[in-house]
């Protein structure tokens, strides 16, 4: 799969971004295209950004503001270096820097910079849907201008359902998924990955939901609680052998 510029200006023209400013557009596809291949990234690449951007356009008669998801979307691994905790800080900081330049209206602006910063994925999806989004307009970096339109917070759960996706994919896709996560990590000796990726997987199965959104509920929750649980077996069974 390949990143498409005109899919980049239609989305960046839908936020009301100016003709004359697509030259910086053009430069900033570039930049994210590059971003997006860096030898590093294995699971976190442009493969997974085409899948949420083909995710976005599959519930784009779900959203409110399809085109602010998905802007939000292109953005939301634009710095990604597995050594660091600082990466959706340092990609909604590249996004905050275009749409200010940009002139894009700041309702929208700030709604992107907060959604990148809560794909970290720390807070647990709340069952009550008016506590969940004050729970996540405090923990945001720009909760006191977050929009609190109903829409636009229902945007919010779906885009970050979209990218935890990969928890309910097949057996086969989830494997594969969890060998590039480790490849990323191959900084860490198997050890330290297992203890780290074990707590990781078990923080979130023990979670009382994993996706925020109904959509995401129904399709997704199960099949990616048995994805977490074979996981868990099997980097659990991995420790047992290295102990005996």
């Amino acid at each position: 799969m390949y990143l498409r510029l005109e899919a980049w200006l239609t989305c960046v023209a839908a936020i009301g971004v100016a003709e004359p400013d697509h030259t910086e557009a053009v430069a900033t596809f570039q930049a994210l295209d590059r971003a997006y291949r860096q030898p590093w990234r294995v699971y976190h690449d442009h493969r997974h950004l085409e899948t949420c951007l083909a995710l976005c356009d599959e519930l784009r008669s779900e959203l409110h503001c399809p085109a602010v998801v998905e802007f939000a979307l292109w953005l939301h691994d634009a710095v990604y270096v597995p050594q660091r905790d600082d990466n959706e800080a340092r990609s909604a900081r590249w996004a905050e820097a275009l749409l200010r330049r940009w002139q894009v209206r700041a309702e929208w602006r700030s709604w992107i910079v907060a959604a990148i910063w809560a794909t970290r994925h720390r807070e647990e999806p709340a069952t009550n849907q008016s506590s969940q989004a004050q729970q996540q307009n405090q923990n945001s970096p720009n909760h006191r201008h977050n929009a609190s339109q109903p829409g636009l917070e229902r945007d919010r759960d779906l885009l970050l359902d979209i990218d935890l996706a990969i928890l309910a994919a097949s057996p086969p896709v989830f494997a594969q998924y969890e060998a590039a996560i480790r490849q990323e990590y191959g900084f860490i000796s198997d050890a330290a990955f297992r203890v780290g990726r074990l707590a990781l997987l078990q923080s979130w199965l023990n979670r009382d939901r994993l996706f925020h959104s109904a959509w995401g509920l129904d399709r997704w929750e199960q099949p990616a609680r048995r994805n977490l649980t074979t996981a868990i077996d099997r980097l659990t069974s991995q420790g047992k052998r290295i102990l005996v």
